[in-house]
């Protein structure tokens, strides 16, 4: 199963640790996991140095080119994406949206509550 984690920025404390220790674990049991998130978010520096794979995205709420920006990705990799968990308001609105506006089938999403 391939998961993608989307987060927005998710500060300093719990959020960006329990999106890498669910990411290594859901590895660990043979999944693919991506993480979705902007430079600037605590969580992009930790996912690269715990080895996970990371994609620079920004995810800022009511910002059209980043809605653009992630339903490009997403299309692109279609195909491969079992399911999209968000984990912040902004990056959840942006997941919502981008299913709603460029798939007749949206991805399943899940949406974590931190």
């Amino acid at each position: 199963m391939h998961i993608v984690h989307t987060e927005a920025d998710g500060g300093k404390g719990g959020q960006p640790l329990r999106i890498i220790n669910e990411s290594s674990g859901m590895i660990q049991r043979g999944h693919q996991v991506t993480i979705l998130c902007p430079e600037t978010a605590p969580l992009h520096a930790l996912a690269r140095a715990a080895g996970l794979t990371v994609i620079t995205m920004p995810l800022k709420r009511k910002n059209l080119k980043n809605l653009k920006m992630l339903r490009h990705w997403l299309s692109d990799n279609r195909q491969s994406i079992d399911v999209i968990n968000s984990h912040n308001s902004a990056d959840t609105w942006l997941v919502a949206l981008a299913n709603l506006t460029s798939f007749s089938t949206p991805f399943r999403s899940v949406r974590t509550r931190h």
